[in-house]
């Protein structure tokens, strides 16, 4: 209905998210899923770790996966939602 802003500009998308969301298409099980394997970069969208990059670890049951995030002048595993990762 309209695009999600601050103020008056648009938000910005990372790098990469309109298309890796067109080429997901409509199944759950699809391309997007896929590309994600262990060890592979990803890109964190939302929330407190909006937007950082790190190493996928493991996916796990309900729809979550452990990513490794360079963060904190250390190496943290954190816990996401699925949809908040994208392949870098």
């Amino acid at each position: 209905m309209r695009l999600v802003s601050f103020g008056e500009h648009p938000t910005a998308l990372p790098r990469g998210f309109v298309e890796t969301l067109a080429s997901a298409g409509s199944d759950p099980g699809g391309p997007l899923e896929c590309q994600l394997t262990q060890g592979v970069p990803v890109r964190i969208m939302g929330g407190v770790f909006d937007d950082i990059t790190g190493t996928l670890l493991a996916k796990k049951p309900g729809e979550r996966v452990v990513v490794l995030l360079d963060i904190l002048s250390g190496r943290r595993r954190v816990t996401l939602p699925r949809r908040q990762v994208m392949q870098a």
